[in-house]
């Protein structure tokens, strides 16, 4: 993938903030992603002499320049209980941070069932789910707004109100009773892209991380990877088998109701998202998210 000139340059500015020798034309795109892209670079961070560096590769995950870096205390408090890169360099100016490379797959690249992939992720996110972070509050009603602000043509292009959609979020909030007790601190996007497998289990991207019900994760990850209400049981089995001192009893209803919720917020992602840059499996994936969201408002309001 050909880097444009912004990421080009944010790249060039990134080189020279770092804090150590990079090795020349070490520079690799890692991942375009949907959102910020990720690139490997070799870097002497730890000299084995002054004459000999050490060049080993570490991963730039780029951000916005000059804005606070989303989910960055669950990424470090993950990073200190081995459930993620560990954070070695971070820049608000230059808009990156600087992790650890893992030499590991992510779980759409591992050649397993859904129920492995499910049992794998929540194993590790019931782990996740007992670190304490200052997040902001999950938010549906929120995020609903920014987005179809952004997707309003496509909305009227895909025959989608807007109204629609709001009154099936507010129903559905309603019927959720929401227990801020219970609240954790959610990665909020685990895509199964974001999850490594290689010596044990790895989070990465914790760009939408929130305080919210454990429901509300397990509801995303299986709204984003296109898997239906059939894997609740799974996901929750095995979350709950995981759980120690930490102790919480998962609703399954709660699961489906932040399902719906989740659905249609990736639907309107990707409705509201810039797909110029999108390969081909990108598109399909989002073709289904869009498809999902359609089918949940059809089905409600029975057109």
């Amino acid at each position: 993938m050909l880097m444009s000139d912004a990421i080009s340059q944010q790249l060039e500015d990134i080189i020279k903030d770092l804090p150590w020798q990079v090795e020349a034309g070490s520079i690799a795109t890692l991942s375009a992603g949907l959102t910020q892209q990720c690139f490997v670079v070799r870097a002497a961070v730890v000299a084995q002499s002054e004459t000999q560096p050490l060049f080993q590769p570490i991963v730039i995950k780029l951000f916005s320049a000059k804005q606070t870096i989303p989910g960055l205390e669950l990424w470090h408090a993950a990073d200190k209980a081995g459930l993620a890169a560990k954070v070695i360099h971070v820049s608000d100016v230059h808009g990156f941070v600087a992790s650890s490379f893992i030499n590991a797959a992510n779980l759409n690249q591992l050649n397993m069932s859904y129920r492995d992939k499910i049992q794998l992720t929540c194993k590790a996110l019931a782990n996740l789910h007992q670190l304490p972070c200052d997040l902001n509050v999950l938010c549906p009603t929120s995020i609903i707004a920014d987005l179809a602000n952004a997707a309003e043509p496509k909305l009227k292009a895909n025959n989608i109100q807007l109204a629609d959609v709001n009154t099936l979020i507010s129903e559905t909030l309603d019927s959720l009773s929401i227990d801020a007790s219970r609240f954790v601190s959610c990665h909020g996007d685990l895509n199964f892209n974001n999850v490594l497998h290689g010596d044990g289990v790895h989070f990465v991207d914790f760009d939408c991380a929130v305080l919210a019900e454990p429901e509300w994760d397990i509801a995303m990850m299986l709204a984003i990877n296109n898997l239906g209400q059939e894997y609740i049981n799974c996901a929750i089995s095995a979350y709950q088998h995981n759980i120690s001192s930490f102790s919480t009893n998962l609703s399954s209803e709660k699961v489906t109701r932040y399902l719906d919720i989740a659905l249609l917020i990736n639907m309107l992602w990707f409705l509201s998202a810039d797909i110029g840059h999108f390969d081909k499996a990108q598109h399909s994936w989002a073709e289904t998210q869009i498809k999902h969201g359609k089918t949940l408002i059809e089905r409600r309001f029975l057109r």
